[in-house]
């Protein structure tokens, strides 16, 4: 059986862009449907309209496919959360490893603590 867990994604075009965990860039849909219903997922299809360009988190089951299974939206962030978000989560692709996201960090503040103040 799947396991319950969370997801943190971005709602585009009606579905979940799942920024964390190790679905990244994989985009679901939601449904309250439990796994292995006698129905389809879209008779219980969630609609993700009002969370259009939002964060949100939800708890819920991957059991395969592109639906998330007895989802259920517990936090959300408006629009300057999402776009923080996305760009912390763009910075992966820069820095994979924290060690080198602190190595940045460090020559950038030394950059910056070397420039003479200007009063």
């Amino acid at each position: 059986m799947s396991e319950n867990k969370q997801f943190l994604g971005l709602v585009k075009k009606g579905q979940l862009q799942i920024l964390q965990p190790d679905f990244e860039g994989t985009s679901f849909r939601l449904t309250r449907m439990k796994p292995q219903q006698a129905q389809s997922p879209e008779s219980a299809k969630i609609d993700l309209t009002e969370y259009e360009g939002k964060i949100i988190v939800v708890q819920g089951l991957d059991a395969g496919g592109n639906w998330i299974y007895s989802a259920e939206i517990i936090d959300q962030g408006g629009p300057i959360l999402a776009a923080m978000v996305q760009m912390l989560f763009s910075q992966r692709v820069l820095f994979p490893s924290f060690e080198n996201v602190q190595s940045t960090l460090k020559i950038r503040i030394g950059t910056i603590s070397s420039v003479p103040e200007t009063m």
